[in-house]
């Protein structure tokens, strides 16, 4: 999800930078829209990703930050 913080992108693209199967992302991505944390666009048979809004934005980052110094500590 981290990676939809830098621009969207469609399912096939984030399961290739994550290396997870396409159907496991797909699946996490469905949870995602339903608690409207992601937004997507479609373009033909493409449908693309990205951040919802600014507050899932800032959320993301906090979680991000947190889980960083928690790592470091």
């Amino acid at each position: 999800m981290i990676i939809l913080l830098q621009r969207e992108m469609d399912v096939t693209s984030i399961a290739s930078a994550v290396g997870l199967a396409q159907s496991s992302v797909s699946q996490h991505l469905k949870k995602l829209r339903d608690a409207r944390t992601v937004a997507t666009r479609r373009l033909a048979q493409t449908i693309f990703y990205r951040i919802a809004d600014d507050s899932a934005a800032r959320l993301l980052t906090t979680a991000l930050v947190v889980t960083e110094r928690r790592q470091s500590a």
